[in-house]
């Protein structure tokens, strides 16, 4: 009977997971070697957490355990923290910077896009000033190529006035003056 309750216990035994299995050590352990990485030789320096007399040994001295190298190894956990939580912070701030970035690229994106849109409007609308309104445009466009400031502002007033004299719709004229600015506040100086 003793042989038979022996031989139960093992057959339990082989389908019970051991406690390595549960806790998945492998899988732990290279979780700690991760973290442990990302901290230098000083952090893990036991004679200044436990005092020189620990070193070496297995056992501390009482001595080595005071209250200033608990001070101490408080304040070095409190710093490895903070160390922590800065990085946290700046990987937190780049995130947040790239997707501003993002976002305006995408609004200049769109801003642009319906510039077109408007350009191919105003042509569809205006059948019979067409090709005034197509040179003038192109007018617009060779804002882009002035080298400076004041040749920017000139081409501008110009062809502003121009916009003024091609047509009689105010809303045809308020759409090209429109882009003219687009384009003009578009240059880098």
């Amino acid at each position: 009977m003793t042989e038979n309750n022996n031989s139960n216990k093992k057959d339990s035994l082989k389908s019970t997971p051991r406690l390595d299995e549960l806790l998945n050590i492998p899988k732990r352990k290279q979780e700690v070697e991760d973290i442990l990485k990302q901290f230098g030789p000083e952090d893990f320096d036991f004679s200044k957490i436990f005092g020189k007399d620990f070193v070496g040994s297995t056992t501390p001295s009482f001595s080595s355990l005071s209250a200033s190298n608990h001070n101490a190894n408080m304040s070095r956990l409190r710093e490895i923290g903070d160390k922590i939580a800065e990085e946290r912070d700046r990987e937190k701030r780049e995130l947040e910077q790239y997707r501003e970035s993002i976002l305006v690229t995408l609004q200049g994106i769109e801003k642009n896009t319906a510039v077109l849109k408007e350009m191919s409007m105003l042509l569809q609308k205006n059948g019979e000033k067409q090709d005034e309104i197509f040179a003038i445009m192109i007018e617009i466009m060779e804002i882009m190529k002035c080298s400076n400031k004041e040749e920017a502002e000139t081409k501008f007033a110009a062809v502003t006035r121009k916009i003024t004299t091609v047509s009689e719709h105010a809303s045809t004229v308020t759409s090209l003056i429109s882009i003219a600015k687009t384009v003009y506040d578009a240059l880098p100086f």
